[in-house]
């Protein structure tokens, strides 16, 4: 795995953005807040390398996290990977590694899934991986897909074709908007 290009920044106001967003890395608020500030700066690509930056060296994947689901939002998904990748050798989680096959999955790429996922492909937190992986493999559409995301199974339909299986799962499901 490649780290990412992280930028060090000597600038006040992104590192004291940084470190709010540290301070509460889930607040969808200060995030939300960070993300404006950085568009009208032209400076969002700095905003995520400096977010994961401050949480790779740290040590802290809810503020890793925090710089992959900007990068993930704002369609910079090569920077997540990155990202993700690097906090995978800082701390191999499951967490971390169900969402770096879910990027990779939504690329278009079930080996770099399959590879991610690893020994944690057969658990049951990784159902929704399972499931993508066979659906782009040319697999038979499983009948039953409890737990499965409604994202994911909207990224599965699309990557495979299966739209009327998963319009019909999410029908079944109650999610009668998401099924549209």
């Amino acid at each position: 795995t490649s780290t990412p290009a992280l930028i060090a920044s000597d600038d006040g106001a992104l590192d004291a953005i940084v470190s709010l967003i540290a301070s509460a890395p889930s607040d969808e608020a200060i995030i939300e807040r960070a993300t404006l500030w950085a568009h009208d700066q032209g400076r969002l690509l700095e905003l995520i390398d400096g977010i994961a930056a401050y949480g790779i060296s740290r040590r802290s994947q809810p503020v890793s996290l925090a710089a992959v689901a900007i990068a993930t939002k704002e369609g910079w998904v090569e920077r997540s990977v990155e990202i993700l990748e690097a906090s995978l050798v800082i701390d191999d989680q499951a967490t971390t590694r169900h969402q770096l096959a879910q990027l990779w999955l939504a690329g278009g790429w079930p080996e770099q899934a399959r590879v991610v996922s690893g020994r944690h492909l057969e658990s049951d937190s990784f159902s929704d991986i399972r499931l993508g992986l066979k659906l782009l493999e040319g697999a038979t559409a499983p009948t039953i897909a409890a737990g499965i995301s409604t994202d994911t199974i909207k990224l599965v339909a699309e990557r495979s074709g299966q739209w009327k299986w998963a319009s019909t799962l999410l029908a079944q499901r109650g999610e009668l908007d998401a099924a549209l």
